[in-house]
């Protein structure tokens, strides 16, 4: 196993998961992204170059997904204060094709994540984004991933490279 831990219990209340996300796809990374929330988990699976498969777990409903549009429902949900990311590199990480996506029966002896030991109100720094081109090169059929992330590279290129700080931006106005 070649595997690490590069960042862990990165809290949802001052991550930006979706600049997170971009950041770790630009710069080519492969492995898994790990959030867990209440009554939610998924995993996003890095390869390096095409748009991340996502695995996600509801446990409220007990519905269970992989595939790449559960990216934005992630993204969504991962807006929720008190959850926690975990990031680990390395192609191990990356496989997603051993996910089993059987409907699973949940019970409430499930483990639950504890408390993380830091400061939850805290900004995280800005993530400098890389030049990456406007456009994606365009096939016959993009998938929703790919559609989501070419729109932060164009928001991106027309901001003059401060997507990381829109977010906080909006929330002082």
């Amino acid at each position: 196993m070649n595997s690490r831990i590069l960042y862990e219990n990165l809290d949802t209340s001052f991550v930006n998961l979706w600049a997170l996300l971009r950041y770790l796809i630009q710069r080519g990374m492969v492995g898994r992204v790990h959030v867990q929330l209440e009554d939610y988990t998924a995993d996003v699976f890095l390869t390096g170059s095409s748009t991340p498969m996502v695995h996600e777990i509801d446990h409220a409903t007990g519905r269970e997904s992989l595939e790449e549009a559960a990216l934005h429902r992630l993204v969504v949900r991962a807006r929720e204060p008190g959850g926690a990311i975990t990031v680990y590199e390395g192609a191990d990480e990356a496989q997603a094709g051993s996910i089993s996506t059987t409907p699973m029966t949940l019970t409430s002896e499930a483990p639950q994540p504890s408390a993380p030991p830091y400061v939850t109100n805290a900004p995280a720094a800005p993530i400098t984004p890389i030049n990456a081109p406007a456009e994606p090169s365009a096939p016959i059929l993009e998938s929703a991933g790919s559609r989501i992330l070419a729109a932060f590279a164009r928001e991106a290129a027309q901001k003059g490279g401060e997507i990381g700080l829109i977010w906080w931006k909006s929330a002082d106005n």
